[in-house]
């Protein structure tokens, strides 16, 4: 176990050299090459770096890419979250895997530039935690695998064109 994780590690180095950062105008901006694999480590450390650098700052995703992050790689945290399984349902006491947790930053842009974050595992892909200005915006969010099911349910009526067809609405 601790191999892979000095190779995520590693592999999360090696990307993040090649994240292009340059500063004009009192602004910072990071520009995130597409990530082979598991992204959230580095999605991760890129903002905090932006969040930490004290100026504006715009996080830019290549554009189309797709980032995966997984439950395996996000941070456990203690969070008590309204909409989501019951005490008896909730087998964690309350722990939420965090994907992106983005804390403590102001004037902080995140542009997808039309890339994919694709999430794997029961996990919540962002938190913002005392954060003022911060702008997400141009991506679009997907589920690698589905793990809640979802359906419609209604009536069952007769009907001239389907004997058995269900009404939802």
């Amino acid at each position: 176990m601790m191999r892979i994780f000095a190779i995520k590690k590693f592999f999360s180095a090696v990307v993040l050299s090649t994240v292009g950062v340059t500063a004009m105008h009192g602004a910072v901006t990071y520009n995130v090459p597409a990530v082979a694999g598991d992204a959230t480590g580095v999605l991760q450390q890129v903002i905090e770096m932006a969040s930490g650098c004290g100026d504006a700052s715009v996080i830019n995703l290549a554009p189309g890419a797709e980032y995966h992050v997984y439950r395996t790689s996000a941070t456990p945290q203690l969070r008590h979250i309204s909409n989501t399984a019951s005490a008896e349902e909730n087998f964690d006491n309350g722990i939420k895997y965090i994907a992106l947790n983005i804390s403590g930053a102001s004037n902080l842009t995140l542009d997808g530039n039309g890339a994919k974050i694709v999430t794997h595992g029961e996990l919540t892909t962002f938190a913002l935690e005392q954060c003022e200005g911060v702008t997400l915006r141009n991506f679009t969010l997907s589920q690698g695998h589905t793990t809640m099911l979802s359906m419609c349910t209604g009536r069952i009526s007769a009907s001239p064109v389907s004997p058995t067809s269900a009404v939802c609405g």
